[in-house]
Formats: structure tokens, sequence, C-alpha cells
């Protein structure tokens, strides 16, 4: 069933062209990633198929009995109350029909009779058909694959950040279930898990669904379809991301062949026409002007990218032991994020910094650079000069126009800081835009200008995919592909991880710990451990005959270390359950209850032994 239908839509931007002629059928199982850099006009198209936006030219179509829901990037809040009462308004219905029930509830304990209690039981049916009593389980279920925990329910939604909100609107539209969904950047404020448990949810969503998205590797899970806006033009690619990218070549170039090959026969025909018009041969002349008239004339290809030469100089190269800490320890706000932490980083490691939002990566970073409020030593090595990549723009003067602050940098020619700027998209007058009038990719690709300036041989990323179009992505990872320094990054792309991490750090819940390899290694290490804990671990049975009450006097850091070993096996059991609460048929299980009790028992359980575990730390 076709659900939207577009044909021949054109749209028009402050009297500049945005798209033109795209025509798309959405249909029920369609799951289309929609691509291009950015401003090409993704966003507008998602509201002109919500219809919040009218096409200049052409029409949409859409079926009358289907439901839409969209998730902007950037959401106009205006909702008040708790969060558990924001989500149930997704089962409107279901609340008019238990507000009922508690009604006739409160009328029964006045009266009786049998017309009470057939309206009660007919009322009660409809509520358990509709999946009334499901509703709590999936609420939880989802919120918990999202990212947060059970608590977050009875905060006030005013509590939360601008990131935490459109994490919960994005609940909100799953619990709904629309016929069709469009999200815009859906992934923006996921870290890793929570990127993966949506990708499993979107996969087997039973409507569809567009979504806009620069994670690579989400779109390779989710989409069964590609969408690439591109010179104003709307293409079609089946399959998921790697797919496309190996259609696109392949299709563009025989694309070109077919259309040069067919303005080749255009100019013949043409030429054969103007010269025999009107002389002997006009009879032929006639007849080829007619087969011009009737041939289906190829549109031009999309035009070959401008590409950014992307790279990243050093003035010299650093010694080979670049980095060595000690009893290195952060804060923030007056709360401990960790300590302790021993690093050290060689030349020509390629570190992807790991953990969840939270966990204090960005800190980290920004301690080793001598900012924030740190502990312990911080040793650089014979040679170093750093360049950091602050996904914030922090550091730059926000009053400054572009112009200005890449002469701050030592550019000093005119026209060679035109050139300079024109290579990251910022020619003309965009080089006198003001730094704090950029958008989150302007400021991702103007932080990139400035780092090539500085010839650093070691680098410290913070998010350096964030708000990048795909050409971006696939530049600046051959650019640190080539780079002959240090690197250090944190980031939520698996696509970009894969490609380029030689070593991972990881930071969760204050512990720190290094792995040397890349990150599909660092994941089959990860799975065997799992595996040699659950084996272990045995049946409860052989747990309990073998528990031995701990000693009295126990060292500290023997504490710590059965803390952490306990706190490791409750977080891998809570992370196995979320994994279950993401299947839409967990919760029609008979135990989905007693599990659910179960891992309530143990979020509860975590919390008390990470506060045990902080007070060891400070015992030690």
């Amino acid at each position: 069933m076709t659900l939207v239908r577009l044909e021949n839509v054109n749209k028009y931007y402050s009297g500049e062209l945005l798209i033109e002629d795209v025509n798309l059928q959405v249909q029920v199982g369609s799951r289309f990633g929609l691509i291009g850099r950015n401003g090409t006009g993704k966003t507008t198209l998602l509201e002109i198929i919500k219809g919040d936006k009218e096409p200049d030219q052409g029409f949409v179509e859409r079926n009358r009995n289907i439901s839409l829901g969209f998730l902007p990037q950037t959401l106009d809040w205006a909702q008040e109350g708790n969060v558990a009462d924001y989500l149930w308004q997704a089962f409107s219905e279901l609340v008019r029909l238990r507000e009922q029930l508690e009604e006739i509830t409160e009328e029964m304990g006045r009266r009786s009779g049998p017309e009470i209690l057939e309206r009660y039981a007919r009322l009660q049916s409809e509520f358990e058909e509709g999946g009334g009593y499901e509703c709590e389980s999936r609420i939880r279920g989802i919120i918990n694959g999202l990212g947060f925990s059970e608590e977050a329910l009875a905060r006030n939604l005013k509590s939360f950040s601008g990131g935490e909100k459109t994490r919960l609107a994005l609940a909100r539209l799953l619990l709904e279930k629309p016929d069709l969904l469009l999200l815009d950047e859906p992934t923006n404020h996921l870290d890793r898990n929570n990127r993966e448990w949506l990708a499993a949810y979107l996969k087997e969503y039973s409507g569809a669904l567009i979504l806009v998205s620069h994670d690579r590797y989400f779109l390779d899970q989710v989409a069964n379809g590609i969408l690439e806006i591109d010179d104003y033009r709307l293409y079609f690619y089946p399959g998921n991301y790697s797919s496309y990218s190996q259609q696109r070549e392949l299709k563009v170039k025989t694309w070109t062949r077919e259309y040069e090959k067919q303005q080749e026969e255009i100019a013949a025909l043409e030429d054969f026409v103007r010269r025999y018009k009107a002389g002997q041969r006009s009879k032929e002349a006639r007849s080829r002007e007619k087969r011009l008239e009737r041939m289906e004339k190829i549109p031009p290809p999309p035009p070959p990218r401008k590409k950014i030469n992307l790279r990243f100089p050093v003035n010299r190269m650093s010694g080979q032991e670049v980095l060595k800490t000690e009893k290195f320890g952060c804060s923030k706000e007056g709360r401990q994020l960790f300590k302790d932490v021993e690093a050290e980083l060689s030349r020509g490691d390629r570190v992807a910094f790991l953990g969840p939002n939270g966990a204090g990566k960005t800190t980290f970073l920004k301690c080793l650079l001598g900012r924030g409020n740190y502990e312990g030593n911080v040793l650089w090595g014979h040679g170093v000069e750093l360049g950091y990549f602050d996904q914030e723009g922090g550091f730059l003067p926000r009053q400054k126009s572009l112009f200005q602050v890449i002469a701050d940098f030592g550019l000093t020619r005119k026209q060679e800081i035109m050139d300079h700027l024109g290579a990251f998209r910022f020619g003309g007058e965009e080089a006198e835009k003001e730094v704090k009038m950029l958008s989150g990719g302007e400021l991702s690709r103007f932080n990139l200008a400035l780092l090539v300036l500085q010839g650093a041989n070691v680098l410290l990323l913070d998010e350096p995919t964030n708000h990048l179009d795909l050409d971006l992505q696939e530049w600046l990872e051959q650019a640190i592909l080539s780079y002959p320094g240090t690197l250090v990054f944190t980031s939520h792309d698996r696509y970009f991880i894969e490609r380029v991490a030689t070593k991972i750090w990881y930071l969760n819940n204050g512990r720190f710990f290094s792995f040397k390899g890349s990150y599909q290694e660092f994941l089959d290490w990860e799975k065997r451990n799992e595996q040699s804990r659950e084996k272990a671990k045995g049946s409860p049975i052989e747990r309990k005959t073998k528990r031995k009450a701990p000693p009295r006097k126990e060292k500290p850091e023997n504490i710590r270390l059965e803390l952490e070993e306990r706190i490791t096996s409750l977080e891998e059991a809570i992370e196995e359950y979320n994994k279950q609460f993401s299947d839409p048929d967990f919760f029609q299980r008979d135990d989905a209850q007693e599990i659910m009790a179960d891992y309530d028992g143990k979020k509860k359980e975590l919390e008390k032994l990470i506060i045990k575990w902080e007070k060891t730390l400070d015992e030690l």
C-alpha cells in the first residue's frame, strides 16, 4: 500500500531553488535513509511529506487513513508535567478507557447492578485488547533502550536538557507507532548502546520510516533504500548505505556514458535537420526531427562532487613516548568523574575513546590539555604539539568573523585566507560570517579548517564527525588514515571507529581501561569475557553452594575489586534485559512481570554498590 506519493515536487528557499522534480513513493515496509550534503533540503523534504510545508510546484498525495510522526532536529518544547504523563499521552484512547474504568470503579463502590457490571466488563475488555496492561512495560522498555533510568519517569520535563527532551520525544513517537515515521537525525543525542538498541528496534518496525542520518553504521543496520539529494534532485538506491556506496559510483559512470552518447546522437540529428530541412533531403530531415521529438531525453547526471583536500600536516614528529598519566583524576561541578587513571600513548596510536554520555570523556580530554579541575600528573613526551577539535567551539571568539579568526591563526595574505576558507566551503560572503552565527555542521567544518593550520603532531578530537555530511566524514577518515601523528578521539560513530581506531580507551562509572587492537577485536574481547563470566557463574544452585562469607577485615583494595566484579556483572545483566525489552513480543511473555521485577532489583543494587565502590576509593 502506498502511504505517500510525491510527483514533480519543486521547492524554493528565499527565491533560490532547493529541490527540483522530486518523485517518490513511500509504501508499507519502506525504511529509507535520506542523505545529502548539509543545506540540500533534507529537512524541508520531510516537512513537505508531513504537510508542514507546501511544494511550490508539483503535488503530494497522502493516504487519508495513515498517521504520521515527525521528530525534528530542534524541538519547540512546550510540554509540562512529568515524564510518565507525557509518555502515556501516546496511548490517548487507552488513557480515556483507563479513566472511565476508574470512574466506574468509584461508582461501583456506591451502587451495583447488572448494567454497571456489564459496562465495566466491556471497557475492561477494550482496555485489555488494546494492550492497556502492557503499556507500562512498553514505556519502561523504550526509555531504558534510549538511555533513561526508570527514576526519570517521575521527573519534571523542565529538568531535562535539550538533548534529553529530544530523546523523550523520540520515545513518545515509538510508543505511538505511527504508520509513517519521519526522523531527522535521531541518533544525535544517543551513545553507542542506545544507537544499537534504536537500530534493532527500527529494523523490526512494522510501519514505514524515512530517517535523515549521517551515521553510516546506523543506516547500514536500518535502511532498505537510500534517498540522496544531490544537485537539487532526489535519487533512489535500493539497499543500505554500504550498498549505496558501491552502486552510486557505478551508476553515475554508466549514467554519464549514456547521457554523453545520447547528447552526441542529438547533436548529429539536429545538425542533419538544420542542414537538409529545406533541401532535397527534407523528407529525411523531417523523419529525424520526429525522432528527436519522440526521443526520451536522459537527464544530466549529478555533477562531480567538489572534494575538500583535507589533510593534517605536522610541523615535526614527536618522540616515541607521547603521553603518560599518573594517578590522573578529574572532577566536574564537585563530582568526581574518575581517578587514578594510568593511561599511555605511543607515537602513531589512533585511540577511540568510548563510554556512555556523561561518563566524562570530554572533561578527560580537556584535563589532558590542562583545562579543568584535575589531579595527578599528565606527562607529555618530547616534541609534542597538541591540536584540539572542540565539538562546541568553546575556545573560538564568537564575535569575530571567520576571516579574522583564520588571520589570527597565522595566515596573512587576503587571497591565501580566502582560498583556505573556500576550500572548506566558506567562500565569498561566508568569510565575513561571525562565529556565533555558524550552524553545527558549519562549526565542525570551521574547526577542521583551523586544525589543518596548526601542524600538530597529536590531535585530540571530541566527536569530530558530529554534524558533518557523509562526504566530509569519508574525507576526514582518509585524512586521519594518512596522518603521521597520534590521535585520540571520542565518537559514537561505529562506522568511523571501525575504520580508524587501532586502540580503545573506555570510561564508565569512573572506571578506565585500555585495549590494544581494533574496534572489532575489542567487541570480540568483550564478548569472550562476557561468555567466560557467564560460564563461571554456573547455575543458581552452584552459586549458592559456592558462596562464602567475606572476611571480617578485608583490605579496601580487595573490597574494591569484589565490588567492581559485581558491578560489572550487574551492568551486563541490565544490558541483557534492555536487549530483551527492545523486542515488542517480550511483553507478551508470561514471565515479563517477573523479569521486570528482577530488573528493578538489579538497578537498585547497582546504585548502592556504586556508592560503596566510591567510598573504597576514598579509603585507598
